[in-house]
């Protein structure tokens, strides 16, 4: 397992973690699928972000009240790796994910409403997310 509860407290075990991630990658996008080397400080602080480390995010200089925003090309594996991300993390910690291509296309639809909508929201994490 990559997480064990101790004393009430969720403990997660990053190389296990990471091992799990790739498991489910290869399993829903393909035998080649790997992390590269050179995204591993990225994954690793993301991780940290994700599992509420607040010890190591304010290490790290990382406010733990802000959230995360993920940039980068279309098809570059931000949602694919969010994903992972959701299925290696215990059900307290899980969040939920929400691609801006659909953020975009209720934009289309609603207009300047929903951008209003979602930043009135709250992305924190959550049960059952």
């Amino acid at each position: 397992m990559h997480y064990k509860i101790q004393n009430n407290t969720i403990i997660y075990d990053f190389p296990k973690s990471l091992d799990f991630m790739t498991q489910k990658g290869k399993i829903l996008f393909g035998p080649d699928f790997v992390f590269y080397d050179e995204l591993m400080p990225i994954i690793r602080i993301l991780f940290i972000c994700l599992i509420q480390d607040h010890e190591n995010m304010i290490k790290l200089g990382l406010d733990p009240r802000k959230g995360v925003l993920m940039s980068g090309p279309v098809g570059g594996g931000k949602t694919c790796l969010m994903r992972l991300m959701q299925m290696m993390l215990h059900p307290y910690h899980k969040f939920q994910l929400k691609p801006c291509r659909d953020i975009r296309l209720e934009f289309q639809k609603e207009g300047f409403g929903i951008i209003d909508y979602y930043s009135h929201q709250s992305f924190k994490f959550s049960p059952g997310f």
